[in-house]
C-alpha cells in the first residue's frame, strides 16, 4: 500500500513539475487598459489637446481636438525650405523595423520600431472633415525627447505637441487602413513632377490616415505626391517602402527604378517586410539577406498566417533588438492596439480607437 501511495505521489510531483516547466513557455503579459483623456471644457481646442496628455511608463497618449490644417501647412513650408537650403546639421538615423500582417481568424498588423532611444506619443485624431485615427509620433521629432515627464511641463512648454500630426510614423484609421514605413539602405531616383504636390514623408502617412478608406485610396495618394525627407537627405531619392493593410488584404508599396510606386499583394495569408527591398526579389534571396525576414516568414508559414495577437507579439519579441523602442500589434477588425514599450514584453498597453 505504501509503495502504491509513494508511486502516486511521485507521479503527481512529476506532472506538477512538467506543468510548471510548460507554463514557462506560455506568454501571459499583464494587460493595461489605457485610454485617451477627454477634456470637456469651454477652452480652446489647443488647450484641451495639451491638457489631455497622459503618461503610462514611457508611453504618452493625447487626444487631438480641432483642425490641424494650418499647422500642417506651415510645417510643410518650413520643412521644404530646409530641404531646398540645407545646413546638413542634422544626422537623421534611418527608421528600421520588422513588420508583418496575418489574415487568419484575426486580421493583424505587427510592427517593431527600431531606433535610437525615444519615447512614443500615441494620439487620437477626430477630425471633422476626415477619418478618425490613431497615430504614433516620436518625441524626438517634437524636440521633447530629453524631458523625463512631459506631464509636469506647463501648457506653454508643451506647445510643440500640437505638431504631432505632421510627424505621424504609423497608425490605423476607422476604416481599418493601417500603414507604416521602413527605411531602405539605398534610395531609388524619384524624378520631380510639377503636377504632384510636394509633401514631407511622414506627413504623407497622416494624410492617408485622414482620407483613405481602403488600400487602393492609400496607394492613389502615394502615387499623386512627391515626397521629401529631412534636410540632410537628397531631394530626388526615395529611402523607404510601405506596408499597408485594411480588413481585406495587405500590400507592399515600393518605389522602383521605373520612377513608379509599385505594389505587391501577398498570395498568402501573411506578408513580411523589413529594411530590404522586396518587390521583384526571389524569396530565397530575401531570406538570405535578412534574418528577421527569414525568421518571421517561416513562423507565419508554419501557422499559415493563423495566429493570435499574443502570438504576434511573441514573434515581435523574438525579432527585437536593443534598439527596439516599441512593439505594436494592430487588431484591424476591432480597431484595437496592443503596445509594448522598451522591450518590456511582460507589460502590454491596450488602446481602442473607440
Amino acid at each position: 500500500m505504501k509503495k502504491i501511495l509513494f508511486s502516486i505521489m511521485f507521479a503527481l510531483l512529476l506532472i506538477t513539475a512538467c506543468s510548471k516547466t510548460a507554463n514557462k513557455d506560455v506568454y501571459e503579459p499583464l494587460i493595461n487598459n489605457i485610454d485617451f483623456k477627454e477634456i470637456n471644457t469651454l477652452e480652446t481646442d489647443s488647450i484641451r489637446t495639451l491638457k489631455s496628455l497622459q503618461k503610462f511608463g514611457n508611453l504618452y497618449t493625447m487626444r487631438y481636438y480641432g483642425d490641424y490644417h494650418n499647422i500642417m501647412h506651415n510645417l510643410e513650408n518650413e520643412c521644404y525650405n530646409k530641404v531646398v537650403n540645407p545646413d546638413n546639421s542634422k544626422n537623421e538615423k534611418k527608421i528600421e523595423c520588422s513588420m508583418f500582417t496575418s489574415f487568419g481568424s484575426e486580421h493583424l498588423y505587427a510592427r517593431n520600431f527600431d531606433y535610437d532611444t525615444c519615447n512614443m506619443l500615441v494620439v487620437l485624431y477626430q477630425k471633422e472633415n476626415g477619418l478618425t485615427s490613431i497615430g504614433f509620433t516620436r518625441l524626438t521629432d517634437l524636440g521633447l525627447q530629453k524631458i523625463d515627464d512631459l506631464t509636469k511641463l506647463s501648457l506653454d512648454e508643451r506647445k510643440s505637441l500640437l505638431n504631432a500630426p505632421f510627424y505621424t510614423m504609423d497608425g490605423i484609421n476607422e476604416c481599418g487602413v493601417t500603414i507604416s514605413i521602413a527605411s531602405l539602405e539605398s534610395g531609388t531616383i524619384f524624378k520631380d513632377n510639377e503636377n504632384k504636390r510636394k509633401i514631407f514623408y511622414l506627413n504623407q502617412i497622416k494624410e492617408i490616415l485622414d482620407n483613405a478608406k481602403n488600400i487602393d485610396m492609400a496607394i492613389e495618394i502615394i502615387r499623386n505626391q512627391y515626397i521629401y525627407y529631412y534636410e540632410e537627405q537628397p531631394l530626388n531619392l526615395v529611402f523607404h517602402h510601405f506596408l499597408i493593410a485594411d480588413s481585406t488584404k495587405s500590400v507592399i508599396v515600393e518605389h522602383g527604378i521605373n520612377n513608379e510606386w509599385n505594389t505587391l499583394e501577398s498570395k498568402n495569408k501573411w506578408q513580411v517586410i523589413t529594411n530590404t527591398p522586396v518587390i521583384g526579389i526571389p524569396e530565397e534571396i530575401l531570406k538570405k539577406k535578412c534574418y528577421n525576414y527569414k525568421s518571421l516568414s517561416e513562423k507565419l508559414e508554419k501557422y499559415e498566417g493563423k495566429i493570435t495577437w499574443l502570438q504576434g507579439m511573441q514573434f515581435l519579441r523574438q525579432a527585437s533588438n536593443t534598439s527596439t523602442q516599441s512593439s505594436t500589434m494592430f487588431d484591424i477588425n476591432n480597431k484595437t492596439l496592443y503596445i509594448c514599450i522598451s522591450r518590456e514584453y511582460d507589460q502590454v498597453y491596450k488602446l481602442e480607437l473607440y
